[in-house]
């Protein structure tokens, strides 16, 4: 399909999600709302509609296969859609690809990251049905805070306080700590953000921070910015900078939409083929799409609860590293509620001073939290967010939203539950039962596989 003929048809996807008088206008008059656009020599109404519902809503063409975006290629004459599908797949194999087994130098962390996966879409079908989720090993940020503010946050971002600047004691830092980081996790950290709770434009020296990681990583991180507006020709030196095959096949550059009038003016500043291959994250209150339940957006009336989605928007498992404040946590995406509102955990922070030290503290915190098999003198407990059914003769159940993981039943096993609701470690659990041998080793094996599916947690 020609590239500007796509760049159009995008930009109508994009306007139905943000705008409610263009989704009305295309639902009940298609060739209206395509003329309103100017498009009437390049789109096909109907066309456009259909494939527009099928992306947005999942409502399938006449004679389409029962294919979703993730299935097999969809029978249809519809070019717009074809075409939305075979982008989709490319970025769906980079994403998958990008956090492979073979892109990881510390397995620990990767296979931490199963379990992370695993336990999220245990915990919540939003997850499940996202098929895109994945929990990447590390995220940096280069500025303490954000200025933006958005009321939709769902990590609450404190007010922009401090930056990471790009001078000769800092770019050397910044340098040592990425060839670290790439020799401690492997290339896999190539494809990690450069901003968590935070803009990446409130540095005034991002692109030289990310040019660094290009030569020692061979890869630009993804970049996410809600000020696109802000300085437009920045921007736009920015992405006319970027790899455009990283622009299509990876959504390296997207735009996170604040407010119904910040969508009109992106719209009125940049053209069509100049977002064409931009992901915009339209999360406004006129916005169809949904949000996470975390942050601000789970304290704003406005934000009606059907469209708060069950999970955290964190997708880092694993190290999260402040250069100006010169510290690295270790963290997890947890489920959204009053004890993790963010929708993540902290297990630890720790300061660095050089890249040496720096090393130190990710060898300890790796060692301490990403961890594969459940240490037998850690306590543990129950993920509190499901419920055991003992009530089969034969099976006890384990159950998440609409997941559930059978293992026979027996006396030892229901001792385990006991004991572990008490926060007993298996070492204490094995001695109060009297396991060796066998029995052991099969008691065991229970709890490690109810811990990778993250049945089980660590205290």
């Amino acid at each position: 399909m020609d590239d500007h003929i796509y760049a159009c048809f995008k930009r109508c996807v994009d306007r139905y999600v943000a705008e409610p008088e263009f989704r009305q206008l295309l639902l009940e008059a298609p060739a209206k709302a395509i003329k309103m656009l100017n498009y009437e020599d390049m789109l096909i109404a109907y066309k456009v509609k259909e494939a527009v519902c099928y992306i947005i809503h999942g409502q399938k063409p006449e004679g389409s296969l029962n294919a979703g975006l993730e299935g097999s290629d969809i029978n249809t004459e519809n070019e717009y859609l074809k075409e939305y599908i075979k982008r989709y797949k490319l970025l769906e194999g980079f994403v998958r690809n990008s956090v492979a087994e073979s892109r990881y130098k510390d397995m620990s962390l990767c296979y931490f990251g199963e379990i992370v996966r695993n336990r999220c879409q245990m915990e919540s079908a939003d997850v499940r049905d996202h098929k895109l989720i994945y929990y990447f090993p590390i995220a940096f940020e280069l500025t303490k805070g954000c200025s933006v503010q958005c009321d939709f946050c769902g990590f609450s971002a404190d007010r922009l306080s401090g930056v990471f600047l790009y001078n000769e004691e800092n770019a050397a830092l910044w340098r040592d700590i990425l060839i670290k980081t790439r020799e401690l996790i492997g290339p896999v950290a190539g494809v990690c953000p450069c901003y968590f709770a935070t803009e990446p434009f409130d540095n005034p020296d991002y692109e030289s921070f990310i040019a660094v990681y290009d030569e020692v990583f061979g890869e630009k991180p993804q970049t996410t910015t809600a000020v696109c507006e802000r300085d437009p020709e920045r921007f736009r030196r920015f992405i006319n900078n970027a790899d455009p095959r990283n622009l299509r096949e990876r959504a390296s550059v997207r735009i996170s939409i604040r407010t119904l009038e910040h969508f009109k003016k992106v719209m009125e500043i940049f053209s069509e083929d100049e977002l064409a291959d931009i992901e915009l994250l339209s999360n406004h209150r006129e916005s169809i799409n949904r949000i996470s339940s975390s942050g601000r957006s789970r304290r704003n009336p406005e934000i009606a609860e059907k469209r708060r989605l069950r999970y955290s928007i964190s997708c880092i498992a694993g190290l999260y590293v402040n250069m100006f404040s010169k510290t690295v946590s270790f963290m997890e995406p947890e489920m959204p509620d009053d004890e993790y509102n963010l929708g993540y955990r902290i297990r630890e922070t720790m300061e660095f001073t050089d890249a040496d030290d720096f090393e130190e503290c990710v060898k300890k915190l790796i060692g301490s939290y990403s961890l594969y098999d459940p240490p037998k003198d850690y306590e543990l407990s129950w993920n509190k967010n499901i419920h055991i059914d003992c009530g089969d003769d034969k099976y006890i159940s384990f159950v998440g939203e609409g997941m559930r993981y059978k293992l026979s039943k027996g006396v030892v096993m229901l001792d385990m539950i006991r004991f572990i609701n008490e926060g007993y470690s298996f070492s204490r659990i094995a001695s109060k039962l009297g396991l060796f041998g066998s029995l052991y080793g099969s008691a065991y094996q229970r709890l490690r596989e109810l811990y990778r599916k993250g049945y089980v947690r660590l205290r």
